[in-house]
């Protein structure tokens, strides 16, 4: 539900990247990519508070087990509480893919992945001399990895990435236009992904009161369900930003063109996967 909520931010600040791209128009480029950051914060951080104090409530209310909710109340709190690393790359990647930058965030979440399953395993199983913490050493091993994200991204973006850069003091402050522009472009697809989340919790309150070890394995499952997902995500996203810099250049036609090709190739690729 916090990403949901971000991706108001993310995904609208994504598609104004692509569209001052487009239009070659660097200077608003620059503080759409400030002004995202800005509010992104803005916005996780009260969420990040109430979400860690409340965790362990929150996995009570799904009906679990005593167990599970002491498991998932533990990690959630860690995940919250470093939800600014989280909060960070998720919207920092969104505005580097808009304006057309995909291998950056693709190498950020790399590093990020390698990380976290090192720092995991060893805090997990009390390996390379680190306390053992059990679920807890996941949680985090996620916050580390997500942490190297971070600051690749930040590096990034402080030296500048397709025409961005978040570099000087111009920029940074509240600009309330501005973020209604992104945020009006940005809620329908928040609200798209409110209403998946929503469909989700009420699968995995279903499953969870299966007993613990469907509960287990649902999410297993749902990962590999999830290679299926990830060509349609990825063709979306190209999409996403080819659409914004014909629209920023004044040239729907290409953006049409690229829409075509996109879902073509989304549908050949998903279906090959599910099969």
């Amino acid at each position: 539900f916090l990403i949901a909520i971000l991706s108001a931010v993310s995904i609208g600040s994504s598609i104004m990247a692509a569209q001052a791209v487009g239009a070659r128009d660097w200077s608003t480029a620059r503080r759409i990519a400030k002004q995202s950051l800005l509010w992104a914060l803005a916005i996780a951080a009260p969420l990040a508070i109430l979400g860690s104090i409340f965790s362990h409530s929150l996995l009570q209310l799904m009906g679990v087990t005593d167990s599970v909710a002491a498991i998932g109340g533990g990690y959630l709190g860690i995940t919250m509480l470093t939800g600014i690393v989280l909060v960070v790359p998720f919207t920092a990647g969104g505005v580097l893919r808009g304006a057309g930058d995909t291998r950056t965030p693709l190498y950020a979440t790399f590093c990020a992945n390698i990380v976290n399953a090192i720092v995991a395993y060893g805090l997990i199983f009390g390996a390379f001399g680190l306390p053992a913490l059990g679920a807890n050493g996941s949680a985090w091993g996620a916050a580390s990895g997500r942490l190297v994200s971070c600051l690749i991204l930040l590096v990034a973006m402080w030296h500048g990435r397709v025409g961005l850069t978040i570099r000087g003091w111009g920029g940074w402050r509240p600009e309330r236009d501005l973020v209604r522009r992104v945020v009006a472009l940005g809620a329908p697809a928040a609200l798209e992904q409110f209403v998946m989340s929503a469909g989700f919790l009420v699968l995995i309150v279903i499953v969870a009161r299966l007993g613990t070890e469907s509960l287990a394995a649902q999410p297993i499952v749902g990962t590999l369900l999830g290679v299926s997902f990830l060509p349609g995500f990825g063709f979306g996203i190209a999409a996403t930003a080819l659409v914004g810099h014909s629209v920023g250049a004044r040239n729907p036609d290409e953006g049409e063109k690229a829409t075509v090709i996109a879902v073509q190739w989304a549908v050949v690729w998903m279906a090959a996967f599910g099969v």
